[in-house]
């Protein structure tokens, strides 16, 4: 068999073997020591941050403000970035790389600021390893809802649980605002 047929047949075993699986699985499956294993994970998050730094950079261009949410105490939080346009509808997108939490959720609160009112815009959506995202639109007056919470939940509810990270919105400032 010549180069060319084995060029041809590879890709259609892979897919036979592996159909239905994540990398993750593939990447599991053909590892074989508990070295390649870690050198297989550490080269998938090394992929998803740079794919996650990418689509960072591409909505700072769309977005008219952003700013990095804080660690709120000893959480494990990795990184959370808020972009958001004033405005009606107001627009929120969140970026975010979180450890997985599963079977428990990360939730998106909107706080006034006696921190007496909280409103929920959503779960954030697991992408992949340690990747998750939220886009948000809504008439929130972001005047009387300026801080923004992340929480862990069981179950997405109308209480705020286990704050995560925090972050403020700074309407109609320049301070945050890109340059595109």
């Amino acid at each position: 068999m010549n180069t060319k047929s084995l060029l041809l047949i590879v890709p259609i075993v892979a897919s036979i073997i592996f159909a239905g699986c994540s990398f993750e699985d593939v990447f599991s499956k053909l590892a074989t020591s508990p070295e390649e294993q870690g050198a297989r994970e550490s080269y998938l998050r090394d992929q998803m941050l740079q794919q996650k730094q990418q689509k960072i950079a591409d909505m700072t261009k769309e977005f008219t403000n952003s700013f990095q949410m804080t660690k709120v105490n000893e959480s494990d939080a990795i990184q959370a970035v808020v972009f958001y346009d004033e405005g009606t509808p107001t627009k929120i997108a969140i970026e975010a790389i979180l450890p997985n939490v599963s079977p428990q959720m990360y939730e998106v609160w909107l706080r006034n600021a006696q921190a007496k009112d909280s409103i929920s815009i959503g779960v954030l959506q697991f992408n992949q390893t340690d990747d998750y995202s939220l886009s948000y639109e809504g008439d929130i007056d972001l005047n009387e809802y300026s801080n923004i919470i992340l929480t862990r939940e069981a179950n997405p509810d109308t209480t705020p649980e286990t704050i995560v990270m925090s972050g403020t919105f700074s309407p109609n400032a320049d301070s945050t605002s890109n340059s595109n």
